[in-house]
Formats: structure tokens, C-alpha cells, sequence
């Protein structure tokens, strides 16, 4: 078996996290990191949602705030889509709240 890596020229070093590697070479591990992925993606959506209704935003306005679509709010809440670091910051940011009390937020949006 081979494991085909691009690597961008004029690098001098290249570094692979090992779970990435693992998974490309391990079905069963690729399995646990996709159902992972999976339930930390409705955690996130769910903790989203839930703070959003709180606040007394609509999906629209919080995607307006956000800068970001609102059928991305939709998937990210509906848990299809796990946001990149810098979409969860605008989200916390839109919703008044630093990105570490989002991700551990209660219903009243603050940490439990």
C-alpha cells in the first residue's frame, strides 16, 4: 500500500499528524475519526442553535452578523457541516461571546 502526499515546493519540512495518516491507512480508525467528527459537529450546531434562540437572532441574522450565508449557519446547526476555527470566532464573536464560552455554553449562553 502507498499513501500519495502533495507537498508544496520550497518546503524544507513537512509535517503529517499521525491520526491523518492513520486514517488513510487504517478503514476501522477512519471510521472512528468520521463518527467523531460527526458527533462533534452536532454538538457544535447544537450548542449554536440553542445560544442563537437565546439571544433572539434568526438564522439570517446571525449569518448577516457573522458575515457568512445563512444556509451555512443552517448546516453548521443541523450538525452537516463542522465550521473552521475562523467561522466558529465570527459566529462567537456575532453572538457577543468569546469562542471558548461558545463551545462550552449553556442555554443562557453562558458557561455551565
Amino acid at each position: 500500500m502507498s499513501l500519495e502526499i502533495p507537498v508544496a515546493r520550497g518546503k524544507d519540512k513537512v509535517e503529517l499528524p499521525w491520526d491523518l495518516v492513520r486514517a488513510e491507512c487504517d478503514p476501522d480508525f477512519a471510521d472512528q475519526v468520521r463518527a467523531s467528527e460527526v458527533a462533534t459537529a452536532a454538538s457544535v450546531g447544537g450548542k449554536i442553535a440553542e445560544v442563537r434562540r437565546v439571544a433572539g437572532l434568526t438564522q439570517g441574522a446571525l449569518a448577516r452578523r457573522a458575515r457568512i450565508a445563512r444556509a451555512t449557519v443552517n448546516r453548521i446547526e443541523r450538525g452537516r457541516l463542522l465550521p473552521q476555527l475562523s467561522t466558529l470566532r465570527r459566529i462567537a464573536k456575532a453572538l457577543g461571546m468569546s469562542l471558548p464560552d461558545l463551545v462550552i455554553a449553556g442555554p443562557s449562553g453562558r458557561r455551565s
